[in-house]
């Protein structure tokens, strides 16, 4: 069964074991995108402007709603917004980060496959390791995520390191994809913020 959840205490270099139970799902609207096995909703992010999707197979599409306001590449393959920046769209194939309206903000060796952003800042990985306002060398994120003092945590879904944030590592103990997928929130509702990764395998 795939993990929802591992709370990392962001003051804590040993993870809690704490598994939780995903809730029932229940449907408020559903969206499609206009292209059999395009890979609509391969990335999602709500802003104010409403619900944009990535749909990076095929042409390579990102909607806004219902509307394709960007395609090529593969587009959409990563999503991030803030309120500062907006919405910004990764494209690994063609190795760019893009704004909502096309403009291009970065270009790179594989940049695009994990992105995140806070107030004004914002990050992407690439084929060399990361970019933050400048590049650091090392292995490719395969996802990032932004906590609420604006400290970056990466995940690796392979490897020794599953997640670093600072001088932190969390180093694998399972061969369960801990690292896919990373966000920052409460999770268990005590006030403190914790690092929440996925384990998908």
């Amino acid at each position: 069964r795939a993990m929802l959840g591992l709370l990392l205490a962001c003051h804590s270099s040993q993870p809690p074991s704490v598994v939780l139970d995903p809730p029932t799902p229940v449907a408020v609207g559903r969206r499609e995108g206009q292209e059999p096995n395009e890979g609509f909703g391969s990335a999602v992010v709500l802003s104010l402007q409403g619900l944009y999707a990535g749909a990076p197979f095929g042409e390579g599409r990102v909607y806004l709603e219902d509307k394709v306001i960007l395609s090529g590449g593969h587009m959409g393959r990563s999503l991030a917004s803030s309120p500062e920046l907006g919405v910004i769209v990764g494209d690994p194939i063609n190795g760019r980060v893009y704004t909502s309206n096309g403009h291009i903000l970065l270009n790179g060796p594989g940049i695009g496959g994990a992105l995140a952003a806070w107030k004004g800042q914002w990050a992407a990985s690439g084929a060399e390791g990361v970019w933050q306002g400048y590049f650091r060398a090392g292995p490719r994120p395969d996802a990032l995520a932004f906590n609420e003092s604006g400290a970056l945590a990466m995940g690796f879904a392979q490897g020794e390191v599953a997640l670093r944030w600072g001088e932190v590592q969390i180093t694998r103990t399972h061969m369960d994809g801990l690292g896919q997928a990373l966000i920052w929130g409460d999770l268990d509702a005590d006030g403190e913020g914790e690092w929440i990764a996925g384990a998908p395998i």
